[in-house]
Formats: C-alpha cells, structure tokens, sequence
C-alpha cells in the first residue's frame, strides 16, 4: 500500500511540474510584453502547440501504476480472507 502511494504522489508531482499551465503562463508574459506583431503571432502558434500536445506517456504511467497495484494488494487480501 506504501508503494502505491509513493508511486501516486510521484505521478502527481510529474504531472504538476510539466503541466502546460506553467508554460501557458510564461508565453502570456512573453506575449503581453512583446512589440512586434511578428513575435507574438510566434508566440500564439507555441501555445496553440502546448495546447494540443499531450502531457506524455511517464505521466501517464505513473499516475496508472498506483492502482495496478493497490488492486493488486486487494486481490490478494480477499483471496487470503477466503483461504
């Protein structure tokens, strides 16, 4: 159950730390400080990017991984209940 939870936060944490939030917020920055036209349409064509890409598969590995296995440990609880 320990590793589980270890697992989950871990995920979490990756996905908090890569979450495209942070980097939507640094091209606003960018893009209201900007003066050029030409740099801000660059700018608008990155986060249109950000949007429609995925966080990745770690992401999504790590935050599926914790409940494989509390399964798991359930599982195993439930067939030692019978026994």
């Amino acid at each position: 159950m320990l590793i589980a939870t270890i697992i989950g936060l871990t995920g979490i944490a990756v996905y908090y730390v890569s979450a495209v939030g942070f980097e939507m917020l640094s091209i606003s920055k960018q893009y209201f400080s900007a003066e050029s036209m030409e740099y801000k349409q660059q700018l608008l064509a990155v986060g249109q990017g950000l949007i429609a890409g995925t966080q990745g598969l770690i992401c999504s590995l790590l935050s599926l991984v914790p409940w494989i296995v509390f399964s798991v440990l359930i599982g195993r609880r439930l067939i030692q209940m019978k026994a």
